[in-house]
């Protein structure tokens, strides 16, 4: 998909996420939260990431109050851009609590835990990760924002260990396919309201014709 491809794309595809009913938004907040609460992946999982949704994305916010209450350690990403403008641009993972932290905008308008050094762990640490997007197709390819965060953090450095990375949108953001280049981070799973499938699985709810 050629940059002009995908920026076009992620312009429709973000109108009509933020045309999606707060009705409906609350529904699917309830449904994934449900669905994730019987999976074998997430209840074994200790050290989960989360994100606040801005821009119509699909809250996970339910999510991480059961985390919490299940006793696994939840976390925010925090940009990397002017924490340690020496390194590659990434994120930063530091944890946080779902009920009781304070948060603070980066420059992108996203509330992120305010900067704690000694707090920050290696994304390598992490168990499972629940990521935004903007579309996704069966294959497990995600298009996001296009910064690239995501994908930087946890393509071919992260060498000894890569969390699982959860996709977490609406069905209606399946899109028939996404191309892909060697520097894109597939998805090992994908969370909509209809249902969760990891890479692999036959297990219902999946994506059409998911591999």
């Amino acid at each position: 998909m050629n940059s002009h491809t995908g920026n076009r794309l992620r312009k429709a595809n973000r109108v009509a996420r933020r045309t999606i009913p707060l009705e409906f938004q609350h529904y699917a907040a309830q449904r994934v939260c449900d669905a994730l609460l019987n999976d074998a992946v997430f209840r074994r999982a200790k050290h989960v990431a989360f994100y606040v949704a801005v821009d119509g994305e699909l809250s996970p916010a339910k999510i991480a109050l059961v985390a919490e209450n299940l006793g696994k350690q939840a976390y925010l990403p925090l940009i990397s851009d002017f924490i340690r403008p020496w390194e590659t641009t990434r994120l930063l993972f530091q944890p946080y609590s779902p009920r009781s932290s304070d948060l603070v905008q980066n420059e992108y308008g996203i509330p992120e835990p305010p900067n704690a050094p000694k707090c920050a762990i290696t994304p390598a640490m992490l168990d499972l990760v629940i990521l935004p997007l903007v579309a996704f197709d069966a294959q497990l390819n995600r298009l996001g924002m296009g910064k690239g965060y995501y994908d930087r953090t946890f393509g071919s450095t992260l060498r000894w260990r890569r969390p699982r990375l959860l996709g977490l949108g609406y069905a209606s953001q399946q899109v028939e396919r996404l191309e892909s280049t060697s520097l894109d981070v597939p998805l090992d799973g994908i969370l909509t309201e209809e249902g969760i499938t990891w890479r692999g699985s036959n297990a219902a709810g999946k994506p059409k014709n998911c591999i």
